[in-house]
């Protein structure tokens, strides 16, 4: 008895979780933009709505972009997804709205930004750093990460005078996530299966 409703509950939760992620994912599929959407979390746990968002705007892409974590004083600006595109924003208590921007497309041009190592949750990536000199230091104004279907382009548009350990908190904030595990997770809690890099490849 009790483990008939502990499946029915889980059922339940589980076509819950397919209704909303299929409602989210109506206006992208539609070519329409999706706008004011939850933050994109890295952790399983949470956000799979919007992580999915992510993943089919650039269903080539091999690694998904995603929050890792707020930092102090740093929040969710918001995010729009459209087909071929994702943007999203952080708002900072010092460096005020917007303060870092993440748009991933799929090509971006680099320009004069030089190669960058990249860090652990950065592996997957090539990295280009964009720098600026400001009051004898020298900044990140742009990154880029180009991985295989994609490249993430982030913006730090915090003011010039603002304290260097912002660049370094805002860095932390971003992850990547294998799309392989998206389609994975995806599957399983939901019953649905992706199309796209490390899935069946979409029609058309």
């Amino acid at each position: 008895m009790t483990g008939r409703a502990n499946g029915r509950g889980s059922r339940g939760a589980r076509r819950a979780a397919a209704v909303v992620a299929l409602t989210v994912l109506v206006p992208l599929l539609a070519g329409c933009a999706a706008n004011n959407v939850a933050a994109p979390m890295c952790t399983p746990e949470s956000s799979l709505p919007e992580r999915l968002l992510v993943a089919q705007s650039i269903p080539d892409a091999s690694l998904v972009p995603c929050i890792e974590v707020f930092p102090a004083g740093w929040n969710f600006g918001g995010m729009t997804v459209a087909a071929g595109e994702t943007v999203f924003t952080l708002d900072n208590d010092r460096g005020g709205f917007d303060a870092m921007k993440v748009t991933m497309t799929p090509v971006c041009a680099i320009g004069d930004a030089r190669p960058q190592q990249v860090q652990g949750d950065e592996i997957g990536t090539t990295k280009y750093v964009r720098p600026i000199e400001t009051g004898g230091r020298i900044l990140p104004a742009t990154a880029f990460y180009r991985y295989p279907g994609a490249c993430v382009t982030v913006e730090y548009r915090l003011a010039a005078d603002a304290p260097s350990s912002l660049f370094a908190e805002a860095g932390t904030a971003l992850s990547f996530l294998p799309r392989s595990e998206i389609v994975a997770e995806t599957s399983e809690r939901i019953g649905e299966i992706l199309c796209g890099a490390e899935a069946p490849p979409c029609p058309g």
